[in-house]
Order: structure tokens, then C-alpha cells, then sequence
């Protein structure tokens, strides 16, 4: 009789532990019961309209969203977390450096099912790996979900003679010679001017770096507060792994008094596309930004030699007077603050694990 209690006894114990223990007359006796972990599967990519984008012709110059699905292990716990990674080649190995690595980030709250890249993070006729996994309340971590896909050819994209502004912005002669450049040979790497609204805009970089890219886009939301009356500026730049560097925008009017320098994230949801970014001085027509790779400033979140800087002015409601700003922008304690809510979408890093 008591033989037959304690069993019926663990039996109900098995129905809700992952093992249980029986106490029999001649001992005790233990069952495991299988826990399956989540799983973290069909990745895509899509524009932004929802639409799937095929893996073999991915576009380069505009955000692009990953997309994955989470399915409970047999314990039922929730997502709580995802991990996203895009390396180099077309590969399933999750052992890669982040010499490898061209995006990475971490999502602890929104929709942690999907993640979208920067543009211009990807190179034109390249092969990528997209991984992603996700962890459940319990800590448990899915198997990494893997998608291989490539970008469309360098003639397909907005800059498709390769000289690192769009083919719609290509400077004129004029724009060149009002920036002290010879109209009749190539701009250095460390600089790349585009023609916007019919004005010229130049982007420096101080050191040796190289400037790859360089483009003007019309924001889709307003700024919080103030104007934007020069767009956004979406630059890439070349750089030694981890490197800090400065860079000067150059614009064609002197910059009114109390204008602030703001990061723009596309993807980001209705009231937090802009950020206030602390590091930059403004005088002038001209705009100092200091960025880091994988640091402050950088959009892809990684250390891997390639800096992703969206940003651009915002002019203060009243218009201000003339002569910039002249120093920092904003009080540095409200502008490191907001930098830190930019941040915190973007870094997150440093607890991946390969």
C-alpha cells in the first residue's frame, strides 16, 4: 500500500519538475523528464514595408529589418531576450571573431523577434551571414538560427559608379571649387562632398581614414523640437579596429546659435528617432563630431574597422543668431544622457557570446 502511494505520489511530481525523486522501500529512485529548449527560427529580411526581400538581391542604402520566430521549449517560458549577429561569407559556423563581425546588438524589450540594420552597413555584391538566437525567462538559450544571403550588384545601388555619394548627388564642379577642392581631379579619401536641396555639404575626416560613403537623406519625423532645415547625413567611414576619430561637416551658411547635433535612427519608433549626441562642437559652418568604432556614435555596434555615423543638425524653434554654437552642444550632463538611451539600442555587446 505505501509502495503504491509513493508512486502515485511521484508520478505527480513528474508532471511539473524537469526530476523527480521517488521514496521506495528499497531506496530512492529518480526520473528525468526532458525540458526542449526554445527555438529561434525562419529568419528573413524585409523593407520597410514588411515586404521579404530576397536573399540573394538584398539592397545596401536604406534600413533593412531581421526577422525571426521564437517557439517555447516544452517548459512554455517566454522570450526575454534575442541575439543578433551579421559576419562576412556565407557560412554556418558561429565561432567567428568580431574581426569578422560587420553588426551586432542585444534586445531586452520591444518586439525581441526582429532587429533592423543600418544602411549602409552592407557592401554591394558581398556574401553575409545573419545569425540570431533567443534566451526564455529561464535563461535557456536556443540553438542559433542562420540565414545566408547576398547584396545586389554595385550598378544596382544608389551609388553605382562607386565614388561614394549617390549618383543624384554627385557634386558639381562649383560645389567643389567652393570647398577648395580642384574641379578637375579626385577628392582626397578623407573627405566626400554631395549636393542636397541645391546646396553643397562636405564631410572631413581629420586623421587618414577613409570616407566611403557619404549621402543626404530627408527625414521621414520631424525633430522633438527646432527644425531640420539641412536633412540627415548618413556616413561611412573606413577605420582602424576600435579607433577613435574626429570628423567636420562643413555646411554651406553659418550654423544659427544653439543648434544641436543629433543622431537620427531610421528604424527607431514614432518620438525617439532623434537623439542628442554630446560629442560635437559646433562653430561656424562647420560641425566637430568626435566617433569611435564600436563606441560612441557608431550605429553598428561592433568594433570591426567601419564607423556608421547618422546624424545631422537641428536648428532651435526661434532660429537663433548667427555664429554656431561654439562649444559643446547642449549641457553635457541632459546630452550623455540622451546618448546613453541611443545607446543602449545600439551596444549591449560586450556579452555576446560566439
Amino acid at each position: 500500500m505505501k509502495r503504491n502511494l509513493f508512486w502515485r505520489f511521484g508520478k505527480s511530481i513528474i508532471k511539473t519538475l524537469s526530476a523527480a525523486c521517488v521514496i521506495l522501500s528499497l531506496g530512492v529512485t529518480c526520473f528525468a523528464v526532458d525540458v526542449s529548449p526554445p527555438v529561434f527560427s525562419i529568419l528573413g529580411l524585409y523593407d520597410d514595408l514588411g515586404i521579404l526581400i530576397p536573399a540573394d538581391n538584398v539592397f545596401v542604402d536604406t534600413p533593412i529589418q531581421a526577422r525571426g520566430a521564437y517557439t517555447a521549449g516544452s517548459d512554455g517560458s517566454i522570450q526575454v531576450m534575442s541575439q543578433w549577429i551579421v559576419t562576412f561569407g556565407d557560412t554556418n559556423d558561429t565561432d567567428d571573431t568580431l574581426a569578422d563581425t560587420v553588426f551586432a546588438d542585444t534586445k531586452v524589450s520591444g518586439d525581441l523577434t526582429s532587429i533592423w540594420l543600418p544602411a549602409t552597413i552592407l557592401e554591394p555584391d558581398k556574401e553575409y551571414t545573419l545569425k540570431a538566437r533567443a534566451q526564455n525567462t529561464n535563461g535557456d538559450w536556443s540553438e542559433w538560427a542562420t540565414l545566408n544571403f547576398e547584396t545586389v550588384e554595385l550598378a544596382d545601388t544608389e551609388d553605382s559608379d562607386d565614388d561614394g555619394v549617390p549618383d543624384d548627388q554627385t557634386p558639381t564642379d562649383n560645389d567643389l571649387e567652393d570647398y577648395g577642392f580642384d574641379s578637375d581631379s579626385d577628392l582626397p579619401d578623407t573627405a566626400l562632398i554631395v549636393e542636397f536641396d541645391d546646396e553643397a555639404f562636405e564631410v572631413e575626416s581629420t586623421g587618414s581614414d577613409t570616407i566611403t560613403y557619404f549621402a543626404a537623406i530627408t527625414p521621414s519625423e520631424a525633430p522633438p523640437s527646432g527644425s531640420n532645415p539641412y536633412g540627415v547625413f548618413r556616413t561611412r567611414i573606413e577605420v582602424s579596429v576600435g579607433e577613435s576619430i574626429t570628423i567636420i561637416y562643413k555646411f554651406p551658411d553659418v550654423l544659427p546659435s544653439g543648434t544641436l547635433w543629433y543622431k537620427y535612427d531610421e528604424s527607431a519608433p514614432a518620438g525617439s528617432k532623434w537623439v542628442e549626441y554630446p560629442y560635437a562642437v559646433i562653430s561656424g559652418n562647420t560641425v566637430t563630431v568626435e566617433l569611435q568604432d564600436g563606441g560612441k556614435g557608431d550605429a553598428d555596434g561592433v568594433a570591426n574597422g567601419i564607423i556608421i555615423d547618422p546624424a545631422g543638425p537641428v536648428v532651435p524653434p526661434s532660429g537663433g543668431s548667427g555664429g554656431g554654437g561654439g562649444g559643446p552642444v547642449g549641457p553635457l550632463a541632459a546630452g550623455v544622457s540622451a546618448l546613453l538611451v541611443w545607446w543602449k539600442r545600439r551596444k549591449q555587446k560586450q556579452g555576446l557570446s560566439y
